[in-house]
C-alpha cells in the first residue's frame, strides 16, 4: 500500500468539535469513556481538534491508508467531471466523466454500470448464493484490496466491492417494490458556517469527492444527484453503515423470541467466546461498542496480517473474534469493528441464518427495495457484518425511513418502537452512540437525529423531527469533513423545511 494518512472511525474530533463549535454546545465528560492515549483523548474539552477515539479503529474504518494529503482525490477531479456538471436531478449521470476518474470505461451509455449491477439489479460474479463460495472463488480477486484506495481506482471500487471479495446476494422482490415520489427542488450552492469559517456547499461535495446524495422530505425525492459514473443503480459499499442494519436484525430476532435481552450475556448464545474478552459481556455493551475487548488499531502492520489472515491464510473471521482479550470494564465505549462483527454471529446463531438472509427476508423484501444488494463474506461464507454492505441511495434511504417512522413501514411493525425509539437515546457511557447508530450532539434535548456513518463519507441521516433523510456517498471524505458534513445536512433541512 502507498503512503498513510490515518484517519479515523467516526471522526469524534469532527463530529462534535465542528459541529459544536457552529451550535455553542460543550460535551459532558464520561468518566467510563474510555481514552487510552492522545490520540483517542474523549476530553472535557471538546473545542480542541486533537480529541480522537484512535485505539478503536477498526478495519472499516481505517482504511484511509492508500490517501495522504499530497495525493488528495480532489485533485484528480476535473472541473468537467466535478459537482453539478456531470449530473442532472431526473436522470443523474451526464457524459463527462473522464478516464482519469478511473470510472469512464465502465459506464454505459444509459448510466448503468457494466461491472457491477443491471438494471434488474443482478450481481455478477463473485455472488454467493447458496454458500458455494469455492464454485465463485475464480471470480473475484481479493488482490485488489492492496489497490482499493488508490486515486485512480478508488471510485470504481467502491461500486464494484463484488470484484474484490466474495459475496451473499441480498434479493429484493421485485412484486412488491416501494418508489419514493418525486417533488425535485433546486439545491443552490449555499454558504454555511464552520468552524468560525465560511465555506460553499459545491465546494464540500467537490472536496470530499461526492459520488450521490438524496434528500428526501415527507417521503418525496427533493434532491438526487451522482457524479463519477455513478447513477441511482450503483451499489455504493456502505463500510460501517451496515453496523446500523445489524442492529435492527439484532432488535428483530428479539422480537421474534430467538434472542431473549439485550441484557443477556453474549457467552449465553455463543459459548465459543467464553475464552475471549466477551466472556460475559452483555449484548447491549457489545451493541454500545462497550464491550472492553481489545481490538487492534487498523494500521500496519495489522492491516497486512488482517488481510493476510483472512484471504492469503483463509481464516475464519468469526474464529478470530474468539481469540479476542479483554482490555477495559465492560461499559467502557471504545470503538471497534469487532463487536459488530460478534452481533453478526449472535444473528447467525440464533436464527440460523446468515445476517444477508435474514436481512433478505426481514427488511429488504418488507421494505420493497428497488434493487437487489450484497454483502461481502470472508472465505468461509460469514457475512463481515462490520462493513461491507452494498446497495444502492434509494434502498439506504428506505432503511431510513425504517427508523424515521419508529420501525414501522407503511402500516406494518417491522422492528419494534420501542427499539428504535431507545436509539434516539444515548447511551449511558457515550452519550453520542446508540445501538450502532451515531446522535450528532445538539443544543436542542428534543432534537431527533441519528446517523449511520462509514468512513470515507458514507451517511444515511435521519431526521425525525423534520421528516428528512440524507444519503450521501463519497470517496474522499477525511476525519475533518465529518463534522462539517453533519452541518450541511442541516443547513439543508432548513434550506427544505417550510416547503
Amino acid at each position: 500500500m502507498s503512503k498513510k494518512k490515518k484517519l479515523l472511525p467516526l471522526a469524534v474530533s469532527a463530529l462534535l468539535v465542528g459541529v459544536l463549535t457552529t451550535h455553542s454546545f460543550l460535551l459532558p465528560s464520561h468518566a467510563s469513556a474510555q481514552t487510552p492515549n492522545p490520540d483517542s483523548q474523549i476530553g472535557q474539552d471538546l473545542d480542541q481538534e486533537d480529541d480522537r477515539v484512535g485505539d478503536s479503529d477498526t478495519a472499516e474504518d481505517s482504511l484511509g491508508d492508500s490517501i495522504t494529503e499530497e495525493d488528495s482525490l480532489e485533485d484528480s477531479v476535473t472541473e468537467e467531471d466535478g459537482v453539478g456538471d456531470s449530473v442532472t436531478e431526473e436522470d443523474g449521470v451526464g457524459d463527462s466523466v473522464t478516464e482519469e476518474d478511473g470510472v469512464g470505461d465502465s459506464v454505459t451509455e444509459d448510466g448503468s454500470l457494466d461491472d457491477s449491477v443491471t438494471e434488474e439489479g443482478n450481481l455478477e460474479d463473485s455472488v454467493i448464493e447458496e454458500d458455494n463460495e469455492s464454485s465463485v472463488r475464480s471470480k473475484y480477486d481479493h488482490t485488489k484490496f492492496l489497490t482499493l484506495f488508490d486515486k485512480d481506482k478508488i471510485i470504481k471500487n467502491f461500486r464494484s466491492m463484488n470484484k474484490i471479495f466474495p459475496s451473499h446476494k441480498i434479493k429484493n422482490d421485485k412484486k412488491n417494490t416501494f418508489t419514493f415520489k418525486k417533488k425535485l427542488r433546486d439545491l443552490p450552492n449555499f454558504t454555511y458556517t464552520y468552524n468560525k469559517q465560511q465555506h460553499k456547499f459545491e465546494d464540500l461535495l467537490k472536496r470530499t469527492v461526492t459520488t450521490g446524495l438524496l434528500v428526501i422530505k415527507d417521503d418525496k425525492i427533493v434532491t438526487e444527484r451522482y457524479y463519477h459514473g455513478n447513477s441511482q443503480k450503483t451499489l455504493n459499499t456502505s463500510w460501517s453503515m451496515s453496523k446500523s442494519f445489524t442492529s435492527a436484525l439484532v432488535g428483530i430476532a428479539i422480537d421474534e423470541g430467538y434472542i431473549n435481552s439485550v441484557d443477556d450475556p453474549i457467552t449465553d448464545y455463543l459459548p465459543e467466546l467464553k475464552d475471549s474478552g466477551y466472556d460475559g459481556v452483555s449484548i447491549k455493551d457489545i451493541l454500545n461498542m462497550a464491550s472492553g475487548v481489545k481490538y487492534p488499531v487498523y494500521e500496519e502492520p495489522f492491516i497486512t496480517e488482517w488481510y493476510n489472515r483472512l484471504f492469503v491464510e483463509k481464516e475464519s473471521f468469526n474464529e478470530m473474534m474468539t481469540t479476542l482479550p479483554s482490555d477495559a470494564s465492560p461499559g467502557t465505549f471504545t470503538y471497534k469493528g469487532s463487536d459488530t462483527q460478534v452481533l453478526g454471529m449472535l444473528i447467525k446463531k440464533t436464527t440460523g441464518k446468515q445476517p444477508s438472509k435474514y436481512l433478505e427476508e426481514k427488511i429488504w423484501k418488507p421494505l420493497g427495495m428497488e434493487h437487489s444488494a450484497y454483502w461481502n463474506t470472508d472465505l468461509h461464507g460469514d457475512d463481515m457484518t462490520f462493513a461491507y454492505l452494498n446497495a444502492s441511495l434509494r434502498d439506504y434511504a428506505k432503511f431510513g425511513r425504517l427508523y424515521l417512522n419508529n420501525g414501522n413501514w407503511n402500516g406494518k411493525q417491522i422492528i419494534s418502537e420501542d427499539w428504535v425509539k431507545e436509539t434516539y437515546i444515548g447511551s449511558e457511557g457515550f452519550p453520542f452512540y446508540k445501538y450502532q447508530w451515531w446522535i450528532p450532539p445538539s443544543p436542542d434535548p428534543d432534537n431527533k437525529e441519528i446517523l449511520a456513518n462509514g468512513i470515507y463519507g458514507q451517511n444515511i441521516y435521519v431526521n425525525q423531527n423534520e421528516n428528512m433523510i440524507i444519503v450521501k456517498t463519497s470517496v474522499n471524505s477525511s476525519e475533518e469533513d465529518l463534522g462539517e458534513e453533519i452541518t450541511v445536512f442541516r443547513e439543508i433541512v432548513e434550506l427544505f423545511k417550510d416547503e
